[in-house]
C-alpha cells in the first residue's frame, strides 16, 4: 500500500466516524497535525500517513456505546473494553479497517497491523497538580501494556519506569489496571473544569487546554469531504504547538515520523 492509497483509507474511516457521530449528534473533531492539513491544504500535509481525531469525554463515551452498533461492516472500534488487552497497544480508541494489512511501527516495535483512525479523548483537569498526578498513575499503568506488547517506550521517565516496575500481569489483572485507571481519569466528568488534557495518551502530554475550545464546532473542507474542526482552531494549535502559522514547506528531516511503512517510502 503506497502513501496516497494510506491516506485515501484513513479518509474513508474518517467519513464513516463522521456520518455516525452526525447521525447521533456526536461532537468530535480533528486533532494534531490533521488540524495543520485542514489549515494548509485542506487535508492531508502531503507526507502524513493517517488521520487524528478527539472528543471530550462526554461524546467520547457516547460514541464507544453507539459506534460498534452503527459502523459499515468493515470497520471495527478497537478498544481495551471492546478487544481486552491483547494487541491493544494504546488506552484511547482506534477505528480499523478490518480489510487491509499493514505493517504498523509503535514503541519501536514493528507489527502487523490495520489502517486506521485514532480517537483521543479529553478529560477534565483543575489544575497542573493533577495533570502530574494523572500521568504517573497512566505511567503506572502503561507499563504492563507496554511489556504485554513487548514495546519499548522511547525515551525519559516512560522508558525507566519499564524498566524499573514489575512484569506483565495476565489479562484479568491488566484489564483491571485498564478500568481502573479509566475510571480515575472520568471522575471529573461533568464538573465544568476550566482545562482539559489528553490524560489517556500513550504521548504522556503534559499539555494543559482550555476546555472552551470545545465549546463550539464547525465544518472545514479535508479532501473530498466536509469534517468537523474546533472553532477556535489556532487557539487550539497554540495551545499545543506555540504558535498559529505553520510553513507549507518542511525539511524532510523535521517531518514527523509515519506510523506506516508504504511500498513507496514517501
Amino acid at each position: 500500500m503506497n502513501l496516497n492509497e494510506l491516506q485515501a483509507c484513513c479518509l474513508d474511516i474518517a467519513k464513516d466516524i463522521d456520518r455516525v457521530c452526525e447521525e447521533y449528534e456526536i461532537d468530535y473533531s480533528l486533532c494534531g497535525g490533521s488540524v495543520i492539513g485542514a489549515h494548509l491544504y485542506q487535508g492531508f500535509i502531503p507526507w502524513d500517513d493517517d488521520i487524528d481525531l478527539m472528543m471530550t469525554r462526554e461524546n467520547y463515551d457516547r460514541f464507544l456505546e453507539i459506534y460498534p452498533h452503527a459502523a459499515a461492516p468493515h470497520y471495527h472500534l478497537r478498544h481495551f473494553t471492546t478487544d481486552g488487552t491483547d494487541n491493544v497497544p494504546m488506552l484511547f480508541a482506534r477505528v480499523e479497517d478490518t480489510r487491509t494489512t499493514v505493517t504498523e511501527e509503535i514503541a519501536r516495535t514493528v507489527r502487523d497491523g490495520r489502517v486506521f483512525v485514532d480517537i483521543t479523548v479529553f478529560d477534565g483537569v483543575p489544575n497542573r497538580a493533577y495533570l502530574r498526578l494523572a500521568h504517573l498513575y497512566s505511567g503506572y499503568v502503561y507499563t504492563y501494556l507496554f511489556r504485554k506488547n513487548e514495546m519499548v517506550p522511547r525515551t525519559g521517565w516512560k522508558r525507566a519506569i519499564v524498566n524499573n516496575l514489575p512484569g506483565a500481569k495476565d489479562d484479568r489483572h491488566l484489564l483491571k489496571k485498564y478500568e481502573s485507571l479509566n475510571d480515575f481519569v472520568r471522575r471529573r466528568k461533568g464538573k465544568g473544569d476550566p482545562f482539559c488534557a489528553e490524560l489517556l495518551s500513550a504521548a504522556f502530554s503534559g499539555i494543559l487546554y482550555e476546555s472552551r475550545i470545545f465549546d463550539a464546532y464547525v465544518r472545514v473542507p479535508f479532501e473530498d469531504a466536509h469534517l468537523m474542526l474546533v472553532r477556535d482552531y489556532e487557539d487550539y494549535l497554540f495551545m499545543r504547538y506555540g504558535r498559529r502559522e505553520f510553513p507549507m514547506e518542511v525539511p524532510e528531516d523535521e517531518r514527523q515520523e509515519q506510523h506506516i511503512r508504504t511500498e513507496d517510502g514517501v
